[in-house]
């Protein structure tokens, strides 16, 4: 009887280890809401991308007036996309991306020293 409960405990021990060390296999995810201001010199929102290939949808809410804003995502070693404009939908697509950790970045296309402030969200498919 010892014996038996001693192999389903090691076996219980066991299983335990193995499912908390195998990573997700679908990697989609949402982050935010974040508070961006824009011209304010810091990073308005973050998110990580599993794998190559995968699509970022970045969406600004909130938005305090209707001035035209602009996105891009940078990458923690330095690279950026190029600024791509906010649509009336709110939604900017950024394909067919690298995997990595990335922060973005939420910009005004005229007058940048007028601020705007509101709140990104971030979702991350295949």
């Amino acid at each position: 009887m010892k014996k038996t409960r001693k192999i389903f405990v090691l076996l219980l021990v066991s299983l335990s280890l193995l499912f908390a060390t195998v990573s997700p296999v679908f990697s989609a995810g949402f982050y935010g809401p974040f508070n961006f201001v824009t011209n304010d010199g810091k990073w308005d929102g973050q998110l990580e991308v599993a794998r190559n290939g995968e699509t970022v949808s970045a969406q600004v809410l909130n938005q305090t007036n209707n001035d035209v804003l602009k996105v891009r995502l940078c990458s923690t070693n330095g690279n950026c996309t190029a600024y791509k404009n906010v649509t009336n939908s709110r939604a900017v697509l950024f394909t067919n991306m690298l995997k990595g950790k990335y922060y973005a970045d939420v910009a005004k296309v005229t007058n940048p020293s007028r601020q705007v402030q509101g709140k990104t969200t971030f979702n991350v498919r295949n």
